[in-house]
């Protein structure tokens, strides 16, 4: 999804993992997370699937129980990679290339199946510079216990769960080696009110030696809190005190495609995202204060104007409002999130997710603008997403769409969002 402040993301990433890269072992969650949301934000397709899509709720502790064999009621990998449209990933389905594995495990109120891994190259919606990268790629089932549908984002008086599913690979820190820094993303879809993911990272392939895991968690990003990591032995466990969804299922890789050489060629250049370091070494732009975390952060002066000079308002006033909630801060973080999804006049249909910072409030209001093309000639949709922060602190959340002439994205330099993009 495209913003008007995206011609600074890639400087404003590049400094936030520089300041990760000089951060203590234990990192500071303020700033993981914004690392975190601004990755989704850029890795978000426009249009009918739904990339790394993020909505924060809270969960009760309930045992949780495994079961094998039981999605036989779902569709199968080979189905899932169907409807989604990866044809070669079925074909390495129905060729056994992928391994069905069909294991159900329950927390509160979800049952999630992982019912099967495949890796290898093009098997999924790569880019043509990527077609050739191997991958790995798991297929989830999740359903609600008692049947109830799950939540697709067309009903605004409930959004989606979000989920984390990511492999991690024992002996490697899962803080550092999970989808958000393996090159990864998901999507998803509600089919028969069973929510159908396939989530996708660096081939993990290699590692197979290893004892290699799937972790499915309730929140927008791996919380370090979920799981216990032993770097003596390597072995990676849930957390029994964790308050949340810590679900952890066996790959079964195998074992003869392990290969060291290939391993030790891809750590060469991974980046790692939370190194230990030295305590005097921590990063100095930000400081704490009774508040929480205050970052040396400058939003551009455009953006500023823009919303000072009520220009906003205006745009709003002339566009057709698409979703409204009113929202706390779920994590105690300064993150607020609003999904949305809609269908346009000429028939078309879009949907992502906004994010908003505390940071970006200006004078309690912070806006986003994200452009889509039109089958008008010389036209495009623009998507605008307003969050107003209230005395009580809690902050209304609202998206507007309207056709405005392509010139309006030229102006901020926005490269208009299409299905081929």
């Amino acid at each position: 999804m495209k913003s008007m402040r995206d011609e600074t993301a890639d400087r404003q990433i590049d400094s936030m993992l520089s300041r990760a890269l000089t951060q203590q072992a234990d990192p500071d969650a303020a700033l993981q997370r914004r690392i975190c949301s601004q990755w989704k934000e850029r890795r978000e397709m426009n249009r009918n699937k739904k990339w790394m899509t993020a909505v924060v709720a809270s969960a009760c502790v309930l045992a949780v129980s495994v079961s094998v064999g039981a999605a036989t009621r779902y569709l199968s990998s080979r189905e899932v990679a169907e409807q989604f449209e990866m044809d070669n990933m079925a074909k390495a389905f129905s060729q056994g290339d992928g391994i069905e594995i069909n294991q159900t495990q329950t927390y509160g109120e979800y049952n999630v199946t992982l019912l099967g891994v495949a890796s290898g190259a093009n098997l999924g919606l790569s880019q043509p510079e990527e077609i050739e990268k191997e991958k790995t790629y798991a297929v989830v089932a999740i359903e609600r216990t008692d049947g109830t549908p799950m939540a697709d984002g067309t009903d605004d008086n409930e959004m989606p769960q979000d989920f984390f599913v990511s492999p991690l690979i024992e002996g490697y820190d899962p803080m550092n080696f999970n989808v958000m820094t393996m090159d990864g993303a998901a999507t998803w879809d509600v089919i028969d009110g069973v929510e159908y993911r396939i989530v996708e990272c660096d081939n993990v392939e290699i590692f197979a030696d290893h004892k290699l895991h799937l972790c499915v968690m309730d929140s927008t990003f791996y919380n370090k809190n979920a799981y216990n990591y032993d770097p003596q032995t390597g072995a990676i466990t849930p957390n029994a005190e964790y308050e949340g969804m810590n679900l952890l299922f066996d790959l079964p890789l195998d074992a003869s495609k392990a290969d060291p050489d290939k391993v030790q060629e891809y750590l060469k250049d991974f980046t790692l995202m939370f190194p230990e370091a030295d305590e005097a070494e921590q990063d100095s732009s930000a400081v704490n204060d009774e508040q929480g975390i205050v970052w040396d952060e400058e939003l551009p002066q455009e953006y500023v104007d823009y919303i000072t000079s009520g220009q906003w308002k205006k745009e709003v006033a002339e566009s057709k409002r698409i979703i409204e909630k009113t929202v706390m801060d779920d994590k105690g973080e300064g993150l607020y999130t609003l999904d949305f999804q809609t269908d346009l006049d000429d028939g078309s249909g879009i949907g992502g997710t906004f994010y908003f910072n505390d940071w970006e409030f200006v004078d309690g209001v912070a806006v986003d603008r994200s452009f889509y093309s039109s089958s008008e000639e010389g036209m495009c949709y623009e998507v605008i997403a307003v969050a107003e922060m209230q005395e009580d602190k809690t902050v209304t959340l609202r998206a507007y769409d309207r056709l405005v002439p392509e010139s309006e994205a030229d102006a901020i330099g926005i490269k208009l969002e299409t299905e081929e993009s």
